[in-house]
């Protein structure tokens, strides 16, 4: 049942920072008291996985995530635009079409058809990747324009980050104070 959450990243392994190394990170998952799994981890990331244009297709791709309320991780959304876009620089023209081939990766495939439902009050009823950027599909046309939506869910999702910023500065305290209540005991 475990095995089926891991994430298959066995194309990072040909990457070219990762040949010949001697080590390699390894993730360990706690799934109760009593069972560890441990996994080989590839660290896929390199100084040019998201340099030049990929950058903007990766920020798109992070507003796009948020306006969806998708469930892909922000890891798989960079393991997509890197393996997707490897060998290949796409125009300023071509980010669109783009972004429509990273959302169609294997992994994340399928995570980008919802709507938030911040949009979704605004009555969005679903969001596009059209060549010229994102469109915001509604019920009705009246109301707010295309770029004004697209700033709300920008300012939307940059306070979601701040929350989740939050989270791991707490989570880190928690963890700190259970190491050292450890080292006391």
């Amino acid at each position: 049942e475990e095995s089926s959450k891991l994430e298959n990243m066995t194309v990072a392994g040909a990457s070219p920072h990762m040949i010949g190394q001697d080590s390699w990170q390894i993730k360990f998952r706690l799934i109760n008291s009593e069972t560890v799994v441990s996994r080989q981890s590839i660290l896929f990331m390199s100084d040019r996985t998201l340099r030049d244009v990929k950058t903007k297709i990766y920020v798109l791709i992070k507003i796009l995530k948020y306006c969806t309320g998708s469930s892909a991780k922000s890891y798989q959304c960079k393991f997509a635009v890197n393996t997707v876009l490897y060998n290949r620089v796409p125009s300023e023209e071509e980010i669109g079409s783009a972004i429509r081939e990273v959302i169609d990766f294997s992994t994340i495939k399928g995570k980008f058809s919802s709507i938030h439902p911040d949009l979704k009050k605004e009555g969005i009823i679903r969001v596009e990747v059209g060549d010229d950027g994102l469109h915001f599909i509604r019920e009705n046309t009246e109301g707010l324009d295309d770029e004004q939506l697209l700033d709300m869910a920008i300012t939307m999702s940059l306070a979601q980050e701040e929350d989740m910023e939050e989270e791991e500065k707490m989570m880190r305290r928690v963890m700190a104070m259970s190491l050292a209540q450890e080292d006391a005991g």
